[in-house]
Formats: C-alpha cells, sequence, structure tokens
C-alpha cells in the first residue's frame, strides 16, 4: 500500500477588500449595520511553493524531486599567479662637474627585472587586465630633467610602454601614476632565455627648455619606481608546485528554513561534486571538510565519503578563441547513501553546507613544457549538485512561508464593529493538516495570530484501499475578529503560514506526487456600519 505525505506551502496570496456603502443626504444621521463577506487572500498550495519551482522536478512515475544545484567553492587566478608589488629604487647622479646645455644626456640605464615569483614558477608571457606603474621623482640639480622611462617588455599595437616627463629642481618629490592596462608582458628577459623576467632602460636628459649651468658632483635625480595590483588577463609559464589551501566556507542551500521535521528519514538521495578546472594546470586535491549544517536546530553532520579524498582533476586546453578560450574538464565525484553517510547528512535538513579543502598543483611537476595557462575571472569551482527523491518517513513536518500583504490603505477598516477571517480549504494530500497564520510588521515581528489551536484542523483528502486520493476534502477554519486584530491588519505588512502534517504511528515512506496540492481562499466576514444623514 502507498502511503502519501502532504508538505502545505503558500504562495504568492492576492490581497483584496471590498467594502461597500452608501450614503443619501438626510437631515438627521442614521446608522445602519450591514454585513459583508470578501475575499482577501487565495492560493492553490504544494510544496513547490515553499521551495520554489526551480528545486523541484518530477520523474517518469509523477514523485518529486527536491534538486539543488550550486557553485559551493572557487579558485581564482590571483590565488594560482600572484604578481607581488615590487619597488626599485634608482639613483642617476653625476659623477663629476660640468657646464651642461638643453637636450644634454646625462644619464642611461638598460636592465632586467626578477619578479622572483615562489614556488618554482616560471612565467614567460601574460596580458596585463589592470596594472599601475607609480614613480617619486626626485631631482637634486639646479635645473629641469626629462626622464624617460622604456619598458620594453610591455607592447602594445607594437609599441613599448613609455613614459616622459619633465622633473623640476628641488627637494619636493613628484609623484606620477601610470596604467599600462592592455599591453602584453614579455617574461624572457634581454635575450630571451629567462622566466620572471621584464626589461626597462632609463634615459636622462637636461630638459630643451634648461638654460647652461654646472651639474655638479653627486647632482642628478633619484627615482622609486612601484609595480602595483597587477591583475593578468591571460598568464602562461609553469606555474610551480603549489599546495593551496580552500579555507573553510559555507553556502545556504535553504533546506530547514522552510522545512522542519520530526524522525526525518529518507528512502535514498545522491550528491555530486562536480569539479570545473579552467586552469591549464594539472590538479590533486580533497575535501576534507564537507558539513551539514543546521542552523535551526544548531545541529551539524560531516560527510564521510573516502572519494573525497583523493581527486585527480585534469588540465583545460585552449580553444583558440578569445571570447571563450577554454576547454574545461570537469571531475565528477558521486556520492550517495551506499558509499558514504549521506543519509544523517540529508536528514539533519541542512541550510548552510560547510566546505573546506586543499589543492595541488602541477603534482608532477613541469610536465607542460612550461605551457601552463590562466585566464583572468577562470578558475576552479566546485559545484554541488543534490537529488532527494520525495519518499521518507516522519513522525510529522512542519513547514512555514512568508508571503507580502498591505491592508494600510484600507481606511474603512475604522468602521468594522466586528467579523471572522474564514479560511476556505481544500485538501488533495492524504493526512490531516493543522493550520496557523501570523500577522507581521514591517520587522518581522508577529503583531497576532489569527487561529485558535483547538480549530485548527483539516482533515485529509478522501482515498481508496491504497491510500489514492478520490476526492479532495472540503473543510473551513474561521478566526474571529476584535478591535485588537482589526488594528493589527491595517499594520500588517506580512502573513506568515505555518503548517504541521501528522502521519498515523508507525507510517511507511511517504511519497510526495506532483499533483498533490491545498487550495485556500481567505474572506472576512464583517459587520460593517454604513452613516446616512
Amino acid at each position: 500500500m502507498r502511503k502519501n505525505f502532504f508538505l502545505i506551502v503558500s504562495s504568492t496570496i492576492l490581497i483584496t477588500i471590498v467594502f461597500f456603502f452608501s450614503s443619501c443626504k438626510k437631515e438627521k444621521f442614521a446608522y445602519w449595520d450591514v454585513d459583508l463577506v470578501s475575499p482577501i487572500a487565495r492560493g492553490t498550495l504544494n510544496i513547490k511553493n515553499f521551495f520554489g519551482d526551480s528545486l523541484f522536478q518530477s520523474d517518469n512515475n509523477q514523485i518529486l524531486h527536491l534538486k539543488f544545484f550550486k557553485k559551493v567553492g572557487d579558485i581564482k587566478v590571483d590565488t594560482l599567479v600572484k604578481l607581488k608589488d615590487t619597488t626599485l629604487t634608482y639613483s642617476f647622479v653625476a659623477l663629476f662637474t660640468a657646464t651642461v646645455g638643453p637636450n644634454t644626456m646625462l644619464f642611461y640605464k638598460d636592465e632586467e627585472i626578477d619578479f622572483q615569483i615562489p614556488n618554482d614558477a616560471r612565467l614567460r608571457y601574460g596580458i596585463v587586465k589592470e596594472g599601475t606603474l607609480k614613480v617619486k621623482y626626485t631631482n637634486t640639480t639646479r635645473f629641469p630633467l626629462l626622464f624617460q622611462y622604456k619598458l620594453k617588455s610591455a607592447t602594445q599595437n607594437s609599441s613599448n610602454f613609455f613614459i616622459t616627463e619633465i622633473i623640476p629642481p628641488g627637494n619636493t618629490p613628484t609623484i606620477k601614476t601610470y596604467n599600462f592596462d592592455g599591453y602584453d608582458l614579455n617574461f624572457t628577459g634581454i635575450s630571451g632565455n629567462k622566466y620572471n623576467t621584464i626589461v626597462h632602460s632609463f634615459t636622462v636628459y637636461t630638459a630643451p627648455n634648461a638654460q647652461p649651468d654646472s651639474i655638479i658632483f653627486g647632482q642628478g635625480i633619484n627615482a622609486e619606481i612601484s609595480y602595483e595590483k597587477i591583475i593578468p588577463q591571460y598568464i602562461e609559464g609553469y606555474f610551480g608546485q603549489q599546495d593551496i589551501r580552500i579555507p573553510y566556507d559555507s553556502a545556504v542551500i535553504g533546506f530547514s528554513k522552510t522545512l522542519e521535521a520530526s524522525n526525518f528519514q529518507i528512502n535514498s538521495a545522491y550528491i555530486n561534486f562536480h569539479i570545473v578546472n579552467d586552469f591549464g594546470v594539472d590538479i590533486q586535491g580533497s575535501l576534507d571538510t564537507v558539513n551539514s549544517i543546521n542552523t535551526t536546530n544548531s545541529s551539524v553532520v560531516k560527510l564521510n565519503a573516502n572519494s573525497l579524498n583523493s581527486i585527480n582533476i585534469n588540465r583545460a586546453t585552449k580553444t583558440g578563441n578569445w571570447v571563450n578560450p577554454v576547454n574545461s574538464t570537469t571531475t565528477t565525484i558521486n556520492i550517495n547513501t551506499n558509499n558514504s553517510n549521506l543519509k544523517p547528512f540529508i536528514e539533519n535538513l541542512p541550510n548552510y553546507l560547510g566546505y573546506s579543502g586543499r589543492i595541488k598543483v602541477n603534482p608532477n611537476g613541469n610536465i607542460s613544457a612550461t605551457n601552463d595557462f590562466a585566464y583572468y575571472n577562470t578558475g576552479i569551482r566546485i559545484f554541488a549538485d543534490i537529488d532527494v527523491p520525495l519518499k521518507f518517513s516522519a513522525d510529522y513536518f512542519r513547514l512555514q512561508d512568508v508571503l507580502d500583504i498591505n491592508f494600510e490603505n484600507v481606511k474603512q477598516l475604522n468602521n468594522v464593529n466586528e467579523g471572522r477571517i474564514l479560511f476556505n480549504i481544500s485538501n488533495n494530500y492524504p493526512f490531516k493538516v493543522k493550520l496557523q497564520a501570523y500577522l507581521l510588521d514591517a520587522n518581522n515581528s508577529i503583531l497576532d495570530s489569527l487561529i485558535l489551536p483547538t480549530n485548527n484542523s483539516i482533515e485529509m483528502a478522501f482515498v481508496n484501499a491504497n491510500n489514492d486520493i478520490t476526492a479532495p476534502r472540503n473543510s473551513q477554519l474561521i478566526a474571529y475578529m476584535n478591535k485588537n486584530t482589526i488594528e493589527n491588519l491595517k499594520k500588517s505588512k506580512k502573513i506568515k503560514v505555518v503548517s504541521y502534517m501528522y502521519l498515523p504511528p508507525s507510517p511507511p515512506d511517504v511519497v510526495i506526487y506532483e499533483n498533490y496540492y491545498l487550495d485556500i481562499v481567505i474572506s472576512v466576514d464583517v459587520n460593517y456600519r454604513t452613516i446616512s444623514k
């Protein structure tokens, strides 16, 4: 015999309150009491409303599956390859005293810069997405100097990155900042046989408008050159052997936000962890911590699965298309109730998934012959794909949802003497439900509860001998309105619907089908006072 179980939910409610009154001109006032029944909310409720349609899929037997797919972690290129900020100080001073005129070359220097990247990384080429060059100049002569700086390893449209500045004399430094976004960077040095090395040159002249004057021994120009915040659009070479920690973090998955159960036990479940690698490097890794976190009852269950301890991830390849440059690789780890403790992990009804891990880059060394690569805004992405067929057992379930409403513009509520709120319900689920509704203010604080616990039961649908539903059952719950309820209606912004679903003792597994629903029409039955004169 198949037993079924309902998880009541709420959907967006359209609020409409219609009040009628009439007046006619008379010499004396007259008061008329009018009974009025008016719908204020209606909706067809099923389990999808609590979690959202996107989390549910039906299989060929029309059994609903709770499905969840979300990125739970990633590693970007700045974690894999870091070009640290580098500051170099140069002093170009005269070793003699002489008289010089305008446009006289005083100094020239050609030099390599080794970025000294750790982990035995060997960069050959890159494209700069963002980069800043800051120069602090000090001219100790008595005349202006022309300072020219060429970054020979940086090219854009076949031209080198080039700076030319006239620096006035004096002890006050001149500070300038330059961007070299979009430049190609060659890291192979002057002779093309090095790694992590760029080439630049300095040329210092007397300014074209300088007057003839003497340069004295020890005078000249000091330049403090800083390469800052270099972010690569693309980088290639050998990224070295690195051990990178994935720090502990958590991702929202939202089970227990709306679902709470007693003695909840699933029949089966599956989690597939998909690790997508956009980097042109081989990786070994592990997810050493994956936690099911239920903050409602402060419980944590760690996932134990041997397949998470050692994961081999193949390198990506290039497409040759700059718009979509990477052929990513995907490594899938299949976790189920047979190869792990996934059953108690899911039965904890987590609203957060906690995780941490580690990766080892290039575990087998430089097998790419210095052809590792990485693009900006790509990386290693970890996705959790959870599938829970809604076939389970429990003593009872509690579900809740919060909906927007608005009574503040209904001025006629001031004239209501008394009334009732009617919950007309059609239950198409094969079990009994108890319902409660709360009015909430703008801060989600409870203003009032609407249904008395002595009158909140909804009978199960009509079923046959196999417990299959043959027809829905109609019932009505009544909430009585007093002055306090009316005032709270006017102040309320939201309504929270909470439902308890009870199974008979020692129930078998419950199956939730797509066609289960609960139809609710909420009406006000009021005694409304009109005035005429």
